[in-house]
C-alpha cells in the first residue's frame, strides 16, 4: 500500500513495461507472476508483486477471484518534449501579408 500521494500518471518504466506485455498478452489466460517476470525481462517474483500491486493501487490493474485483469484506465499521452522556440501570435502572419 502506498504511504504518499503519487502524481496521476506518474508510472515507472517497469511498471509501463508490466501493463504493456499484460495488454500484450491478454487473451483471456491467467498469467501467473513468473509469466509476467519472464515476460519482461524480471528474475524476481518478488519485485514483480510489487509492481503489479502498484498498478493495483494506481487504478491500471485489478485483481478479483479469477486473477488480473486490465481496468482500461488510460495511461499518460504521450509526450514529446521540443527544444528551442516555437513563434505564437500573428507576426508572422502579418510580415507575409505585407510583404506582397
Amino acid at each position: 500500500m502506498r504511504t504518499h500521494a503519487q502524481k496521476a500518471n506518474d508510472m515507472k518504466p517497469i511498471e509501463e513495461k508490466i501493463l504493456g506485455f499484460i495488454r500484450h498478452k491478454d487473451d483471456n489466460n491467467l498469467m501467473t507472476l513468473e509469466d509476467i517476470a519472464l515476460g519482461v525481462g524480471y528474475q524476481s517474483k518478488g519485485s514483480i508483486h510489487r509492481y503489479v500491486t502498484s498498478l493495483i493501487d494506481q487504478g491500471f490493474l485489478d485483481r478479483d477471484s479469477t486473477g488480473l485483469r486490465l481496468t482500461g484506465k488510460p495511461q499518460a499521452p504521450f509526450v514529446l518534449p521540443m527544444k528551442g522556440r516555437i513563434a505564437a501570435g500573428r507576426a508572422g502572419i502579418n510580415s507575409t501579408l505585407k510583404s506582397k
